[in-house]
């Protein structure tokens, strides 16, 4: 009887958080293809791109406001069951509070455990994905990018661009081919994007190997034409914020922990919140517990549940911000950025889970 009342609790959350996921989904689309709109037209990039490039995108917005989504399809699922005056049967029963409440975390904790698995393993790769045929629609040049530097291609030639900071390119090196042979190498330590398309290479190294021996020469200024601008160029380098969890902490280390850098701190705390992404879910879960178990809020109707739900997120989410910007221009560290959000909202639930159980 026991197991069958625990299937019953978890098929009202699951399907709950199918509904919410579902009706948030599609307004996210909508939002998304209102903000590409404006692209459409440029270059190749058409209607067919948008939709493909949004629907690749979704996974990916969805999951950054999960625990969101979780509050309010947890506020959702038990509120029918306290509607009905199936949680006080379930009491009756003989399950306690506190089996009760086990419960629901068990089942909460393995819906979190599950689409953070996942979420991680994708959303990166479907972004990239999107970003990837938005970019090639657009510019038509882009190859790809990594922790490490971006790889483009031009006519007879693919160019490796190592990092850009103000302004300026660095670790450059072209590979310039005829008939699928390879005829030079250029390599230099840095370079320059003069009016979007003339990029002048300092400290130039060329190896030609249209000669029966590779011929190597030395320059100090070269100027060579790239089929980019800059602000594509800087979109890509600074487009970490799809990338996964190991793509991140391979930029931060490759950036030797650099935190007086504000973009190396940036990542840092994107990769120290998404770390903490399933406490901070469990945490807005827990958040409706007091919904099901406080006898003067039991009778709020579902829809105030779900108002309440998204009034407390965006709250949450305000906090996060907030933190993170003070975080970026601080010296906080940014463990402590992502740990401090879910502190603050860990304090009074709390306070008002020990009333419930006391």
């Amino acid at each position: 009887m026991i197991k069958k009342l625990h299937i019953y609790i978890a098929k009202n959350i699951i399907i709950a958080n199918i509904i919410i996921i579902v009706a948030v989904a599609g307004i996210y689309w909508l939002l998304l293809m209102m903000t590409e709109a404006k692209n459409i037209g440029v270059g190749n990039y058409n209607i067919n791109t948008m939709l493909l490039c949004t629907l690749l995108l979704l996974p990916k917005n969805l999951y950054n406001i999960f625990p969101m989504i979780s509050l309010v399809a947890t506020l959702l699922g038990l509120g029918y069951l306290v509607k009905n005056n199936e949680i006080i049967i379930m009491q009756v029963s003989g399950m306690s509070k506190k089996h009760l409440s086990k419960v629901i975390i068990i089942i909460a904790m393995i819906i979190v455990i599950i689409i953070s698995i996942l979420a991680e393993i994708w959303t990166p790769k479907l972004a990239k994905k999107a970003n990837n045929l938005k970019l090639n629609a657009i510019n038509g040049n882009y190859l790809s990018n990594t922790a490490n530097g971006i790889w483009l291609q031009q006519k007879n030639s693919i160019i490796y661009l190592g990092k850009i900071l103000n302004n300026k390119l660095y670790n450059i090196t072209k590979y310039n081919y005829q008939q699928q042979n390879l005829i030079s190498i250029i390599s230099a330590s840095s370079g320059i994007l003069k009016n979007n398309h003339h990029l002048i290479l300092k400290n130039v190294k060329v190896i030609h190997f249209d000669y029966k021996t590779p011929k190597i020469t030395i320059d100090y200024l070269i100027t060579k034409t790239l089929n980019s601008n800059l602000k594509i160029l800087q979109t890509l380098f600074n487009n970490l914020n799809d990338a996964s969890l190991l793509q991140l902490y391979k930029y931060i280390h490759y950036n030797n922990n650099n935190l007086d850098n504000r973009q190396n701190r940036k990542y840092a705390i994107i990769f120290w919140q998404r770390i903490f992404m399933p406490i901070s879910t469990m945490l807005m879960i827990f958040l409706a517990l007091p919904f099901t178990f406080l006898a003067n809020v039991r009778n709020v109707s579902s829809v105030i549940r779900i108002l309440f739900g998204t009034l407390i997120s965006l709250i949450f989410y305000l906090l996060i911000h907030i933190i993170s910007l003070i975080s970026v221009f601080s010296s906080i560290p940014p463990i402590i950025t992502a740990i401090l959000p879910n502190i603050i909202i860990a304090l009074p639930l709390l306070f008002i889970l020990f009333k419930i159980f006391a």
